[in-house]
């Protein structure tokens, strides 16, 4: 078996995630920036202007991080099912799951509705299939 490649790891994971930032700012800095801004507006008055910058950073850090995280999961498990695009949703099912688990709190916390959890939680599927595809496409064993 084959070690990971770390140098692909990281360059798969920055495009994954440049990807995912992408998306993700059409997604929810667009489309669904209304609604966020409504809901954060009844949870706490002022708080899209308390988060400000820092917010906008930690949301790209983080689809950084999971491109990462996608890419470094798809090349563990290539050996068992394989290179390719079945591999990569795979593997970007599998941070889906945990992402979208973590982000449901959001909902049973009552901070925001199910509503807007669920409509971003399945657009974030569409995201991480997308970070998944372009993190597996450039993502190649080391040669031996």
């Amino acid at each position: 078996m084959a070690k990971i490649n770390a140098g692909r790891v990281v360059a798969g994971g920055l495009a994954a995630g440049l990807v995912m930032n992408i998306l993700d700012f059409l997604i929810n800095g667009v489309w669904l920036a209304p609604r966020w801004e409504a809901q954060m507006a009844l949870l706490n008055p002022g708080l899209k202007e308390k988060a400000g910058a820092m917010a906008m950073a930690g949301w790209v850090t983080l689809d950084f991080v999971f491109g990462l995280a996608l890419v470094w999961i798809y090349a563990a498990i290539r050996p068992r099912f394989g290179p390719g695009p079945r591999t990569g949703v795979i593997a970007a099912l599998a941070l889906w799951v945990i992402a979208t688990a973590s982000f449901s709190s959001y909902w049973f916390n009552a901070m925001f509705t199910w509503r807007l959890v669920g409509v971003s939680s399945a657009c974030a599927l569409v995201v991480c299939l997308a970070g998944g595809y372009v993190g597996g496409m450039l993502y190649k064993e080391a040669e031996a």
